[in-house]
């Protein structure tokens, strides 16, 4: 399970910094053998939406307050 991004973001509403991963399950036929991988652990983004080639629509929940945070994540070079 290869963590696509890992970043860290400041809640809009209590001002609390932390670190975010998003990660993407990698799909196996049912006819192999299957390959078993741990979760990362971290605080996973819930939704991921491509807007572009670099930026993406991101939602997280704030561990401290459980505010839904959305914002852009713009990718570097």
């Amino acid at each position: 399970m290869p963590i696509i991004f890992k970043s860290t973001h400041i809640c809009e509403k209590c001002n609390h910094e932390f670190e975010w991963i998003y990660f993407e399950f990698i799909r196996q036929p049912l006819s192999s053998n299957l390959f078993v991988e741990k979760i990362p652990n971290g605080l996973k983004a819930h939704h991921i939406e491509k807007i572009n080639d670099k930026t993406y629509k991101v939602a997280v929940n704030c561990p401290k307050c459980d505010y839904d945070n959305f914002f852009e994540y713009v990718l570097e070079d």
